[in-house]
Parts: C-alpha cells; sequence; structure tokens
C-alpha cells in the first residue's frame, strides 16, 4: 500500500474519531464526514478535504 494511502486512511480514522465524540455515533460520523457540506470550505466534505491533502482545515 502506498505511503499516502496510509497516512490518508490514518487521518480518516483520526478525524472520524472526533466527529464520533460530536454525534454520538460512528454511523453518524460516518455519513456527515463522507455527506455534510462544510460552507467554510466552499461547501466540500470533509472527506474531499482530505483526500486533497487539507486535513489540517478539517482538524482546525
Amino acid at each position: 500500500m502506498p505511503a499516502n494511502l496510509d497516512l490518508e486512511i490514518d487521518v480518516t480514522a483520526e478525524i472520524l474519531e472526533l466527529i464520533e465524540a460530536w454525534t454520538g455515533s460512528h454511523a453518524k460520523a460516518v455519513a456527515k464526514y463522507d455527506t455534510e457540506p462544510l460552507p467554510s470550505f466552499d461547501n466540500v466534505t470533509a472527506a474531499t478535504l482530505v483526500r486533497q491533502g487539507r486535513a489540517d482545515a478539517v482538524r482546525s
């Protein structure tokens, strides 16, 4: 597996943990991560930002 894919998986898991703490559910966290647009970031999702290498923006 390429190193950048390993990093993306690690970052995704970290961000999902943060969202899960907020939503109280892993399923809700995954749904928000994959589908909820973030107005501060031109309405792209957290998943899109991570794929673009902008995980720090999601963490902020």
